[in-house]
């Protein structure tokens, strides 16, 4: 039999599996090999290409655990885009805090006023 903490834990993890099923798409300018690309004697032939991504996890995580093409969306923001990488990263995670601290809590994770875990909430 489960007790009550169990069973609202599973709620909160049914509540987010929904969630995740509406996808948040966005569109982004790759660099791909072009008609001509070769390794060692044409690596200049490449070209950009737009890309549609998924983007659920942007702003709900830090910069280091979106997958590359979440990293280029945000690097090509326009909020973000005057700034060099490592300003961006740092801009980027202090905004997604809040957001983050809320994901961890509601999987059962006690965190401190920077995201990182220190615990389980009992």
């Amino acid at each position: 039999m489960l007790d009550i903490s169990q069973i609202v834990y599973i709620r909160r993890l049914n509540k987010m599996e929904n969630k995740q099923m509406t996808n948040k798409l966005a569109t982004i300018r790759d660099l791909v090999p072009g008609k001509n690309f070769d390794f060692f004697n044409n690596f200049g032939d490449q070209v950009f290409k737009n890309k549609t991504i998924n983007i659920n996890e942007v702003g709900h995580d830090w910069f280091d655990c979106l997958n590359y093409d979440q990293q280029t969306y945000v690097l090509q923001m326009l909020k973000y885009s005057h700034l060099n990488y490592d300003e961006v990263i740092e801009a980027y995670d202090k905004e997604v805090i809040p957001n983050v601290i809320k994901k961890e809590r509601a999987l059962g994770w006690k965190c401190d006023s920077k995201g990182n875990i220190i615990g389980i909430i009992k």
